[in-house]
């Protein structure tokens, strides 16, 4: 019933959208996958964001408020992005 945004803004939206629904591959190096990411067509972002991770928990504050979260600012497609921070290039040059 999602499409658009909402199919694929977060990374088990976008692995659920691509059909994979097994854990199975959880932490498996790419290499060793049936899965390939072709990035023959790169695009430089405008602007890179480092922000804390989203969900983790705060059971170790150091680590829960690290900036090891990094999106292009302006993305509809990453998770917790706010619409009124979406930009119509997505960030992208």
């Amino acid at each position: 019933g999602k499409d658009g945004v909402l199919l694929t803004n977060g990374p088990a939206k976008l692995m659920q959208a691509m059909g994979i629904n097994s854990r199975n591959w959880d932490l498996a190096p790419l290499a060793d996958s049936p899965f390939v990411i072709d990035l023959t067509e790169k695009k430089p972002a405008k602007e890179i964001i480092a922000s804390p991770r989203i969900g983790i928990v705060q059971a170790d504050p150091a680590w829960a408020q690290a900036p090891l979260r990094y999106y292009v600012a302006g993305n509809p497609y990453v998770s917790g992005m706010k619409k009124r921070d979406w930009v119509d290039d997505h960030g992208w040059l």
